[in-house]
């Protein structure tokens, strides 16, 4: 599988799983699926830093957008903190999930 296969993958179980969390109710299972798809994110945020960004990095019409993808890594895992901090009964906790979908 390709590097772009890869993220196409990865992508696609993302969504999959903001869905499911966005259809459950039980607070247990919400947790276990917030884990679940935190430790996807950051398992998607190391490769792309350490495989995709330093070799589309080396072309100069792309330094600009490799800056970009870091900076959004570092929102995406302070939304994801913040998430983290919020009870999964709350409705916060769902309003920032759909935030962070959103992304």
């Amino acid at each position: 599988m390709d590097v772009f296969e890869e993220l196409i993958r990865d992508h696609r179980v993302i969504e999959q799983q903001f869905v499911e969390i966005e259809q459950t109710t039980e607070v247990e299972r919400r947790e276990q699926l917030f884990r679940e798809l935190r430790a996807r994110f950051e398992a998607h945020e190391v490769f792309e830093e350490e495989t995709l960004y330093p070799e589309i990095d080396q072309l100069p019409s792309t330094k600009l957008v490799v800056g970009e993808a870091f900076d959004t890594h570092a929102e995406l895992d302070a939304v994801l903190q913040e998430i983290a901090e919020v009870p999964a009964n709350k409705t916060e906790w769902i309003e920032r999930i759909r935030e962070l979908k959103g992304r």
